[in-house]
């Protein structure tokens, strides 16, 4: 895969993505991949419309980031909401060699790995899943930030 980044965050394109890493990436597009997303029109036009000046965004259903040429990875910022859709991706034979696992925010049922990252039993299990088809799972909130190994959060949490 010739992705510039491929990005676990729960909010998809917010703030932080669009001026921090979009800023440090300098994208030609990002692809945000979620399938409720893509079927609401109104709330994938919005999505579209947040795009940072001089970078185009494109909605698609998650299915569909495995249709995506190669020609069109190089140079795209791939986000994807949790480790669920990423586990759908590998199924799907979508292997990228690493991903950043960024804002995972806190609910019911879901434990602190760090202040940014929440996960629960399943999301662990599907991050284990990918890392045991070779995609490196790193934390990261923002670019300027150090880089932490996923899966000793996990074992340290208990996941």
């Amino acid at each position: 895969m010739a992705w510039l980044l491929v990005r676990l965050d729960d909010r998809l394109l917010h703030g932080q993505v669009a001026v921090g890493w979009t800023g440090a990436l300098r994208p030609r597009q990002i692809l945000v991949a979620d399938d409720r997303l893509a079927s609401s029109g109104w709330e994938r036009e919005m999505v579209e419309a947040s795009a940072p000046e001089g970078v185009a965004v494109r909605v698609l259903k998650v299915d569909e980031v495995a249709t995506v040429q190669p020609d069109e990875q190089a140079g795209s910022f791939l986000l994807l909401r949790s480790p669920l859709e990423l586990a759908r991706l590998v199924r799907a034979g979508v292997r990228p060699p690493e991903v950043n696992v960024g804002g995972q925010h806190t609910s019911v049922g879901k434990t602190r790995l760090l202040d940014y990252i929440h996960m629960d039993a399943a999301d662990a299990a599907m991050a284990r899943e990918c890392a045991e088809a070779g995609v490196r799972l790193f934390a990261q909130d923002v670019p300027g930030n150090p880089r932490l190994e996923l899966l000793p959060l996990l074992s340290k949490a208990g996941l």
